[in-house]
């Protein structure tokens, strides 16, 4: 855990003093930090083994030469850290807090690649009849669901593999400890973050797991770059509907119906790659539109992506006000959907997946705080437009031609409907 970094404001509103630290957050609610470095950072040594397989008269030695010793030993005979020694490290440290402490509480927390050892250590002590009771809660703040999703984002499809090849016992599945964790757990995502795309993330990971991949009995692999169907590469290259394709099979089209509660629980791959071609095409035409119209912004490559919906003259083709309004939509995931579709196939269907599970949690999680006593009954809880709303409660002051909040769903699904029922009736109802 980082002692400046963060992604959450100060205890105190009206102190802008601590904002960004996670350490002055915990101590300004009254919780005891304990940081440690891992091995084979700063002052802390050991084997491979960690502290198991400490000898008793090791110690650390001071000064510039036994400093080269440490890091000659970690480099070339006991390479440190790896995935293991992190998970060791962080299971090690909170078992001493909690046998030779004396502590009784206990919140583990790993940001970014923290994630690893914060997973693994609360997946073991809540799974442990002598401590699950110890562990309050398990915060994973900005990290990854694997290592070869982060680098395949970065680097290239290849180095996904390669990251296999080179390190075959390396495991960086921090979704599967995530997931395996039996206690209250909270994933803290930023969308927009530089290293750890947001379709590689801790979020998307968890998301895509419980949605689309939920059959299958492991979570490695989850969150890797896609290859996008071969029915909508085909579409796309000759720039027509999958439907109006010709070298695409009818039986390849996926006719996707909306889903109906409770017979349809989940989408499945296919309704999830179908959504995000849909997307695309719809995203590629309005930009051709905007071509003909000379509206076209090349410094964003021919189209907005972002919350500028409502900016546009009213005279504008109608799918460009339709793919404006699409663009926008707040899955409460973090980032508006065009976002999503400007970065890939994949990361629209991880982004769709997010706005299923962490989205719908938001929405429920609303709606019981209206009703009566937290009732958790789906019959007698009312969802109304407002859950899905997550812009302040002055958004219509802040906003201008050049800012624009993320629409809720129900009216980015109010505005499709318009323009599908009324057609270019809808632009001039506007003008």
């Amino acid at each position: 855990m980082s002692l400046v970094g963060g992604n959450v404001p100060s205890a105190d509103p009206d102190s802008a003093s601590h904002d960004n630290s996670w350490t002055d957050y915990y101590t300004e609610l009254g919780i005891d930090v304990y940081v440690f470095n891992y091995a084979g950072y700063g002052r802390s040594f050991g084997t491979t083994l960690c502290v198991s397989g400490r000898n008793a008269g090791d110690s650390f030695s001071p000064g510039f030469l036994a400093r080269l010793g440490r890091i000659f030993r970690s480099c070339f005979l006991t390479f440190q850290p790896t995935p293991d020694t992190l998970r060791a490290d962080g299971l090690a440290v909170a078992r001493h807090l909690l046998n030779d402490g004396g502590i009784e509480q206990l919140i583990i927390h790993g940001e970014s690649i923290g994630g690893v050892a914060a997973s693994e250590t609360a997946r073991c002590l809540s799974l442990s009849p002598s401590t699950q009771s110890k562990v309050s809660l398990l915060v994973c703040d900005r990290t990854f669901c694997n290592l070869e999703a982060v680098a395949q984002r970065l680097v290239g499809g290849w180095s996904g593999y390669a990251i296999r090849a080179l390190a075959p016992f390396w495991s960086t599945d921090v979704a599967g400890d995530f997931l395996g964790a039996r206690c209250p757990k909270v994933v803290a995502n930023d969308s927009a973050d530089a290293i750890i795309s947001d379709a590689a993330s801790l979020k998307s990971g968890v998301a895509l797991w419980k949605e689309i991949h939920r059959g299958i009995a492991t979570t490695k692999g989850i969150g890797w770059m896609t290859e996008i169907p071969l029915q909508y590469r085909m579409a796309d290259w000759e720039n027509v509907c999958v439907n109006d394709s010709k070298y695409v099979a009818a039986a390849s089209v996926i006719r996707a119906q909306a889903p109906a509660w409770p017979r349809d629980k989940h989408i499945s791959v296919e309704e999830a790659f179908h959504f995000a071609a849909c997307c695309k095409r719809i995203g590629k035409l309005a930009k051709q539109s905007s071509r003909v119209s000379g509206k076209v912004d090349e410094e964003n490559g021919g189209i907005e992506f972002d919350d500028r919906v409502g900016a546009m003259p009213t005279q504008q083709p109608l799918l460009m006000e339709a793919w404006k309004v699409l663009a926008c939509c707040d899955g409460l995931t973090g980032a508006p959907l065009g976002v999503s579709v400007k970065r890939g196939f994949d990361a629209t269907v991880a982004w769709l997946c997010s706005c299923l599970v962490f989205g719908g949690q938001r929405v429920l999680s609303l709606a019981q705080q209206r009703s009566e006593e937290g009732s958790q009954d789906l019959n007698v809880l009312q969802i109304v437009a407002s859950d899905f709303d997550s812009r302040p409660a002055d958004y219509q002051r802040q906003e201008n031609e050049g800012m624009l909040y993320p629409k809720p769903l129900p009216e980015v699904v109010d505005r499709l409907v318009f323009y599908m029922e009324t057609g270019d009736e809808a632009l001039a109802k506007r003008k």
